[in-house]
């Protein structure tokens, strides 16, 4: 039987209908002061983003704290005015455009002068040969072994891939394959070979002799695959045996060295300096065996690194570069074609070097 003194334990109250209890306003000003400290100034100061300004490089932000105090932060800002890089670099590529424009216009002018300069000459020539044709008659035979202003003079063009690119720049309308020559007195043969070393030379050119017509003009230009990776010295010994052989391949052919190019990069080697001065010292060797071979030397002193005149790679010639090669190679024949037209012995034939700046 339950005990009737027994009191049952307190049932929880449901809670009161009704909005809900206002807290009182003392309560808010304490909870506003918690929030109002110094830390709100400082986070309102730092977290403030201005846009980049096109004449302002930096905003610089000092904080400044007095000691022994934990009073508010201020923050000073010192906006300093500079140069727009922008603008800047825009100069720089201005100057850029305006040097490769000038460079541009004085291969086109050169170009332009060589092209007067070759209808000059065959207005004249043509006449010449009027006149020798009238004083002749109809008969145009000639002494055998004799050469006459009519007769074909034939120039091989051989070398690695410059000379490649060169056959294909030359197919331009200012001058064809010939190089303004005409093709009644002097006919280009050129043959380009990509990545060839001069080890090739010989065994192509007993290739060639088989079917092109004997040269009266031989050009080369060949070295700069090899001098990275050959001794100096070997080298220069075996281009000495093999102009010596190619003296008797070819009687009475001029040797033509064309110097081998500066480079920004070398294979084999990552120091571009010292494989210039060794270029340089090939060159001058090179340039004294043909002296002592009759031959003759085309120094390009006006094809450089520094001009503007190459691809990115460093290695090969732009298509500026190779304009300007071509017209090295155009200003040379027309100095050897008036040359062989004088009775006197030629000065390319006694080992002359043709340099252009």
């Amino acid at each position: 039987m339950a005990n009737p003194y027994c009191v049952p334990p307190l049932l929880p109250m449901p809670h009161s209908y009704g909005p809900p209890p206002i807290p009182s306003p003392l309560h808010l000003s304490t909870m506003t002061s918690a929030y109002s400290t110094p830390a709100a100034s400082q986070i309102s100061t730092e977290s403030i983003q201005t846009k980049p300004v096109r004449c302002l490089k930096t905003i610089e932000t000092v904080k400044m704290v007095p000691k022994g105090k934990a009073g508010p932060v201020s923050a000073l800002v010192s906006i300093q005015p500079i140069e727009d890089s922008n603008e800047k670099q825009t100069s720089e590529e201005a100057k850029n455009i305006q040097f490769a424009t000038i460079k541009d216009d004085d291969i086109k002018a050169k170009q332009k002068k060589r092209l007067e300069q070759f209808n000059q000459r065959m207005k004249l020539k043509k006449e010449q040969q009027m006149e020798a044709q009238r004083s002749r008659g109809q008969n145009r035979n000639s002494a055998q072994g004799k050469s006459t202003p009519n007769e074909i003079k034939n120039v091989w063009i051989c070398g690695h891939s410059l000379v490649f690119w060169a056959e294909k720049r030359a197919t331009s309308p200012e001058y064809g394959v010939q190089l303004g020559m005409h093709p009644d007195s002097i006919r280009i043969w050129w043959k380009g070979v990509q990545g060839m070393a001069w080890q090739q030379l010989v065994p192509l050119l007993l290739q060639l002799k088989d079917n092109w017509p004997k040269p009266d003009v031989l050009i080369f230009h060949l070295g700069g695959n090899d001098i990275s990776t050959t001794d100096p010295e070997d080298f220069i010994e075996t281009v000495k045996k093999d102009l010596t052989s190619l003296k008797s391949i070819f009687p009475g052919c001029l040797l033509v060295w064309s110097s081998i190019l500066s480079r920004q990069t070398w294979r084999g080697t990552e120091d571009s300096k010292e494989m210039d001065v060794i270029r340089m010292a090939i060159n001058e060797s090179i340039c004294g065996i043909m002296r002592q071979l009759c031959g003759s030397a085309l120094s390009h002193e006006n094809i450089r690194p520094s001009f503007g005149l190459y691809r990115p790679d460093g290695v090969h010639l732009s298509g500026k570069g190779i304009d300007t090669f071509n017209l090295n190679l155009q200003a040379f024949l027309e100095k050897w074609e008036n040359e062989t037209n004088k009775t006197e012995p030629s000065g390319l034939r006694r080992g002359k070097v043709i340099c252009f700046v």
